[in-house]
């Protein structure tokens, strides 16, 4: 299999062929650039051959042997990438009277902090006009608030950027995942940002421009706030709308199709493989998570976090793990340069 995928040279080219996978990467690191309405946008002209919104952006190209190697310290190319461990699981006792999903990752950042393993935790929260934007959580609460999906993207690594301090932890889709692996690699030369220490994905095989799906969801969900939106496994192709009074609404899953971003139909990756641990939906038990553990650093945060009843996993399904691996070795094939 080739190993290489993306198919621009630089990051000017990808937001000019409207490719932008909005991951935030580019900004915040030079006078160039800022984010502007669903992508990045140039407000001076830049001369520089080559920079590091070149070189980090998930959507120019990518050697992902010579990527797994310096990130991982492995060459896997499985269909789910390297992984020392695959569970279903949900949030442990600890959240009973709290939770009534599952809610994993968020079981994940609350014990991240408890335990002190990092200080804060970037991630997205849903503003007040339903568009999502980077954040970063320092208490239980804000992990708790921030843990709503609305399933549009955020520019999360431009905060990344931005960070001066060691201490904190990213929750975060596969293509910004992708960037801080390729972030990793950089050399003296182009000042390498502080990255975070323990970096949780989400499965991901879309997602939404921020702003046309914000516009659709104030028309269709009216006055009510909004609390999450889910997409239940399934042959059955709706969305779920759940509102803050406990009501919820159904809509047609292709009604938002329309939102999708170009950059997803070339990504990869299902289920953010340079991640420490991986999180997306079990197609055979609606009721738990497919937990993915990846590295040394990850086994350790799920075993102290499940010791804390923090989390609660169980074995998983070889139903499941099959129709997992099919979903994800289909993404690669059709992407893959």
């Amino acid at each position: 299999m080739n190993t290489t995928t993306g198919k621009y040279l630089s990051s000017k080219d990808v937001i000019m062929n409207h490719d932008c996978s909005g991951c935030g990467a580019c900004t915040n690191i030079c006078p160039y650039r800022k984010f502007g309405k669903n992508s990045p946008v140039d407000i001076f002209q830049c001369t520089e051959p080559i920079g590091r919104c070149d070189l980090v952006c998930p959507m120019t190209k990518t050697d992902h042997q010579d990527l797994q190697k310096k990130n991982l310290n492995t060459m896997d190319f499985s269909p789910l990438g390297s992984i020392i461990g695959i569970y279903k699981s949900r949030a442990g006792k600890r959240f009973k009277s709290l939770f009534t999903q599952k809610k994993t990752v968020t079981a994940l950042n609350c014990f991240i902090l408890k335990s002190q393993t990092s200080q804060k935790i970037l991630t997205t929260r849903i503003d007040k006009n339903l568009k999502p934007k980077p954040f970063f959580a320092e208490n239980e609460d804000q992990v708790i608030n921030s843990g709503k999906t609305i399933h549009s993207t955020a520019p999360v690594l431009s905060m990344v950027n931005l960070s001066k301090e060691k201490g904190y932890s990213l929750t975060g889709l596969p293509c910004q995942i992708l960037s801080i692996a390729k972030m990793n690699t950089l050399d003296e030369k182009f000042l390498r940002p502080v990255l975070p220490e323990i970096k949780i994905s989400l499965f991901c095989t879309w997602g939404l421009y921020p702003d046309e799906y914000s516009n659709y969801l104030k028309k269709n969900t009216g006055k009510k706030e909004l609390n999450n939106c889910l997409i239940p496994p399934g042959k059955e192709k709706k969305i779920i709308f759940k509102f803050s009074d406990k009501s919820s609404q159904e809509n047609k899953l292709d009604e938002i199709k329309q939102f999708i971003r170009k950059s997803c139909s070339s990504c990869t990756d299902l289920t953010g493989e340079y991640s420490d641990i991986s999180v997306g939906d079990c197609e055979t038990d609606s009721a738990f998570n497919t937990l993915i553990i990846r590295t040394q650093k990850g086994l350790e945060i799920v075993n102290r976090a499940v010791q804390d009843r923090y989390l609660e996993i169980s074995p998983y399904p070889e139903e499941a793990l099959l129709m997992l691996e099919t979903a994800s070795l289909n993404k690669k094939k059709k992407n893959f340069s």
